[in-house]
């Protein structure tokens, strides 16, 4: 168990580094058309769209990374969302998507000329490029759990706890099910749309390319590059952390424990004994043990 005292001081380091980022004194308002104000524009579009969707956190306030809880709501809140609900999650992550888009990952304006005789200022600090992988972590797995909580049935679920975060679980007739099935062969027995939900959810989590096959549903809906990931973000997210101050990322570890190790590996253990054949395991999973703590990493490679 965790030292309560030391989470607190993490908490403490990390409001310090949020609040005393380097600001300009005084603020000048960006030109309209000018990067900085493209990225102003998405942020702002994407902070209402999340909490229109009721599932928005706050961007100053990183200490909630040690209390999980606070953070992640559960797979009935996310199944509950109503369609204009779950658009505006769609939308909360297309305009996160924007930023990067207009800045790079590292920043700054991917176009722009290196002038030798003028230091480069980004466009986003790191404290703020990591609030905006966080918060693109924090989409990509809610909808994920969303798809694969609606689509369940009685065969899997998402379960949610304070300690474990979210975990994929087959039912007790999925159990049953499974255990009659011919090994690799209850790929066969779920529905199209449950197939869909595993295909989708994988790319969301870990960008994991299944395989298609004969079967409906095993080519994935979502149109993003191979990185638009939660996994991909949380590494960028560590990176950063450890950059800011090398204790940031110890505030990640239950974040990247829960989200890499318990729900998106948990995932992949147990739909590749299904008959899901993912192209690019080897690759994904070297990414997840870069990101769990020691722990973890002995419960993945076992």
């Amino acid at each position: 168990m965790k030292n309560y005292a030391f989470r607190i001081a993490i908490i403490v380091v990390i409001s310090c580094v949020l609040s005393c980022a380097d600001r300009p004194d005084r603020y000048e308002a960006p030109a309209p058309e000018s990067p900085e104000a493209q990225a102003a524009e998405a942020l702002n579009l994407a902070q209402e769209a999340m909490k229109a969707a009721g599932i928005d956190i706050e961007f100053n306030d990183l200490g909630d990374l040690a209390e999980l809880s606070s953070v992640l709501p559960t797979p009935e809140k996310l199944t509950s969302l109503n369609d204009q609900q779950v658009g505006q999650m769609q939308t909360a992550t297309d305009e996160m998507y924007k930023i990067l888009e207009v800045v790079g990952e590292s920043g700054t304006v991917p176009s722009a000329p290196l002038n030798p005789a003028k230091d480069t200022q980004p466009i986003l600090s790191n404290a703020d490029l990591l609030l905006v992988n966080l918060n693109l972590s924090y989409l990509n797995v809610l909808e994920a759990v969303r798809l694969l909580s609606a689509t369940g049935e009685d065969i899997y679920k998402i379960e949610y706890s304070q300690k474990a975060g979210y975990t994929f679980k087959l039912t007790k007739l999925g159990k049953t099910k499974l255990d009659q099935a011919k090994p690799g062969e209850f790929i066969r027995d779920l529905s199209e749309d449950q197939r869909q939900a595993i295909v989708d959810s994988l790319f969301m989590l870990t960008g994991a390319k299944v395989k298609a096959s004969d079967l409906p549903g095993m080519v994935k809906t979502i149109k993003r590059m191979d990185w638009q990931n939660a996994i991909h973000h949380l590494d960028k997210m560590l990176n950063l952390a450890k950059e800011i101050a090398p204790d940031l990322g110890v505030a990640m570890i239950d974040f990247n424990d829960i989200i890499a190790d318990t729900l998106s590996k948990g995932v992949i253990d147990q739909v590749t004994k299904w008959g899901f054949e993912i192209e690019n395991y080897d690759e994904v999973i070297n990414k997840i043990k870069n990101l769990v703590s020691d722990e973890a990493q002995k419960q993945t490679s076992s």
